[in-house]
């Protein structure tokens, strides 16, 4: 653990927390991918510079008043191959929160974000970690690659949320995923 947010190990990834020296990369990163994440993104892709400084500042926040985490899988080169953020955490009965990913568009189909949703999941669910009983996803239906993500890390499909989120001006359905922590094994 760190103080801005935990650090995590998967097989082939380190996870850990947007660090002021990620700038570059996540630049880079979003620059390329941007393209993939406009048609399922709520935030507006530029300018880059800005959107790296509120991340930062959002994930320093989050973990420092409880309510996120959020994390960025690296490879041992230093490339960003996914992004994925735990956000809303509820304590007291409903020990639940929401995940989001989103993964770099030069490392797609190596199963990069898959395994960093399932490495944040273990955290999410593990008594030493955040302790949490649910974890909730939602997804535009037409996003295949994160509904395969979804499938991939166990979530199950609860139903579908209309006019869910607001995304480049109009408001679109999202399908809605969880995964409760006696799932997760």
């Amino acid at each position: 653990m760190s103080d801005v947010g935990p650090i995590l190990r998967s097989a082939r990834l380190l996870l850990r927390p947007l660090q002021p020296e990620d700038r570059a990369e996540y630049a880079r990163v979003h620059t390329l991918s941007e393209e993939l994440y406009r048609p399922y993104s709520p935030w507006p892709m530029e300018p880059v510079d800005q959107r790296f400084e509120e991340d930062l500042a959002r994930s320093q926040a989050e973990w420092t008043d409880g309510s996120g985490a959020r994390l960025v899988a690296h490879l041992t080169d230093g490339r960003h191959v996914a992004y994925v953020n735990l956000s809303q955490i509820f304590r007291r009965k409903s020990q639940s929160c929401v995940i989001g990913w989103r993964g770099n568009a030069e490392t797609l189909r190596q199963s990069y974000v898959s395994e960093a949703v399932w490495t944040v999941l273990t955290y999410a669910f593990a008594r030493d970690g955040l302790g949490l009983h649910r974890v909730q996803a939602a997804i535009v239906p037409g996003n295949v690659a994160s509904l395969r993500v979804a499938d991939k890390c166990g979530f199950r499909r609860e139903g579908l949320a209309l006019k869910y989120l607001l995304i480049a001006g109009e408001w679109r359905d999202h399908f809605i995923y969880a995964k409760l922590a006696e799932e997760h094994r």
